[in-house]
């Protein structure tokens, strides 16, 4: 990061998009004709970086004169957002994509299916608690992710490890992690808030159905006219669930593959490049 040329260099440009999680130096040189991807959440919907985040709300508060053109990745994103102010015809929903082949998924056992979930030990991911119900009722779950970035994920990583048994397996980052997803049956997630969630399209790819939290950022790919599996505001739905997948698994993994195919990077190209085009047309007016 060199300010003197950094500055002249973003001047200069013809359009500028500025990524914008929780708090971004760099936001200092927005523009009211630059485009925000805004890729964070909004409180209330805290972590540990609380400062950040409220930090990160009076930046986005402070541009609602703007007016700006805004990108997110879902609508979970842009509803906090239209809470925060903004007006809803200034954002722009633009989905995220994944490069993996799409196929199918057998299954492997009809009495022991595998559930899995990946990413972050973040604490809204609810991954201890989610370890704790499966070992309870004998649910074969495993989890792996990145463990070391912060004292958060490692304190929920240390957590959900107590929870390990027969059934229940708490790992770090899985370095070639598609086999390890193709050895599994259901992706599960018992997040309480996400804003795409990256390996739920991931693991439909693979054919593997989705288990998934309501309301959040995932609602959106249960809105499509597809049933790539269900979703749940109770881990005590979990076991009815996956009766229900396990007895159609054919079903709901083709479900799952089609749903895929609404994510890949073709699509996104396209979308990238109708959404510039929508921008120039606002930049001009």
């Amino acid at each position: 990061y060199k300010p003197n040329l950094d500055k002249e260099v973003i001047e200069n440009a013809d359009i500028r998009i500025w990524h914008f999680g929780a708090f971004y130096t760099l936001f200092g040189y927005f523009h009211e004709k630059d485009i925000l991807f805004f890729h964070g959440i909004t409180p209330p919907y805290l972590s540990n970086f609380t400062k950040q985040a409220f930090l990160s709300k009076n930046m986005l508060q402070a541009i609602l004169d703007m007016q700006p053109f805004v990108i997110v990745a879902s609508n979970f994103i842009k509803q906090s957002l239209i809470d925060l102010g903004f007006k809803p015809s200034s954002i722009h929903v633009f989905p995220l994509y994944h490069k993996l082949p799409i196929q199918r998924h057998i299954l492997g056992s009809k009495a022991k299916p595998k559930l899995l979930t990946w990413g972050r030990y973040a604490t809204n991911k609810q991954v201890p608690q989610l370890a704790k119900f499966c070992a309870e009722h004998n649910i074969n779950f495993t989890a792996f992710g990145d463990n070391f970035q912060t004292k958060e994920y490692a304190s929920n990583y240390k957590e959900a490890k107590k929870y390990e048994n027969e059934h229940v397996h708490i790992l770090t980052k899985q370095k070639d992690f598609l086999p390890f997803v193709q050895s599994h049956d259901i992706f599960i997630s018992n997040s309480l808030h996400e804003g795409f969630l990256m390996p739920a399209i991931e693991a439909a790819s693979q054919g593997l159905p989705l288990l998934i939290r309501k309301g959040t950022a995932p609602d959106d790919f249960f809105k499509q006219g597809l049933k790539p599996g269900f979703q749940f505001t109770s881990l005590d739905e979990i076991p009815a669930l996956i009766e229900k997948i396990v007895k159609d698994y054919d079903y709901y993994s083709e479900q799952a593959n089609k749903l895929a195919s609404l994510y890949t990077f073709d699509i996104y190209e396209k979308n990238l490049m109708d959404m510039i085009n929508k921008y120039l047309k606002f930049k001009k007016a």
